[in-house]
């Protein structure tokens, strides 16, 4: 009796938290080499033309203990002609072996406080390479614990490390739509185009600022009767 009238009393009982998922050890890495077309040249505010973009996506390669399923972390190398110093040959070369380093290490099972540069342990990389390495571990943790990257990227901006098995403590959206660019010339295909996307992204700067402005202008109004969203691309150029 005096069981059941304290039960009564008292919440229940929280259930027994789930152990721990095993751990999940690197296997592999490899580069995919990637060269494609523009649909038309990309003038960028430091008067370099873009015909074409080169680049490799990074495939990080995991598995669990005692399961044979391999998870891959996925990422892009793609340093930008003109604003990074490095050529995209150096950059592939550093990331390759920095990768095939990481082969046999456990990945982190908590981010934040400097976990991951400390589990990285890497010596100095081009920035494009180190960009390109630690999207791959994180968006490779993030699919590991089934949580979308936005959680993992703020838990490792997290001042004090906190364990990926933890809930989310908020509700972040889990993808970014892609965008439509309009180079400097596109203002008017972009002001009576469609909207296939809900977000455009205009090249900006390098002009005279008040005929651009004037002409940006016309574009955001068109942009929000069609309930389209514009972004300003000035690559550094303000």
């Amino acid at each position: 009796e005096c069981r059941a009238f304290l039960g009564a009393l008292l919440p229940p009982a929280a259930p027994p938290a789930p152990p721990p998922p095993p751990a999940a050890v690197v296997c592999g890495a490899r580069l995919v080499r990637f060269d494609l077309a523009l649909r038309a040249p990309l003038a960028l505010a430091r008067g370099v033309r873009l015909e074409r973009r080169a680049g490799a996506l990074l495939l990080l390669l995991a598995r669990r203990d005692g399961d044979a399923a391999v998870i891959a972390g996925v990422s892009e190398l793609c340093p930008l002609p003109g604003f990074h110093t490095e050529a995209l040959e150096d950059a592939a070369a550093e990331l390759d072996a920095a990768a095939s380093a990481l082969t046999g290490r456990t990945l982190p099972s908590a981010l934040g406080g400097g976990a991951l540069g400390d589990w990285l342990a890497i010596g100095s990389l081009c920035p494009s390479a180190r960009h390109a390495l630690e999207c791959a571990v994180l968006h490779l943790v993030a699919r590991l614990h089934q949580l979308p990257l936005a959680e993992v990227v703020a838990r490792c901006a997290a001042s004090a490390p906190t364990a990926m098995a933890a809930p989310a403590a908020t509700t972040l959206q889990s993808h970014v739509r892609i965008n439509g660019l309009l180079a400097r010339a596109e203002l008017a295909e972009g002001a009576a185009a469609p909207p296939r996307e809900r977000t455009l992204k205009l090249k900006v700067g390098g002009g005279d600022a008040q005929d651009e402005g004037a002409r940006v202008g016309a574009l955001l109004a068109s942009c929000a009767a069609r309930g389209v969203t514009l972004r300003l691309d000035a690559n550094q150029a303000w």
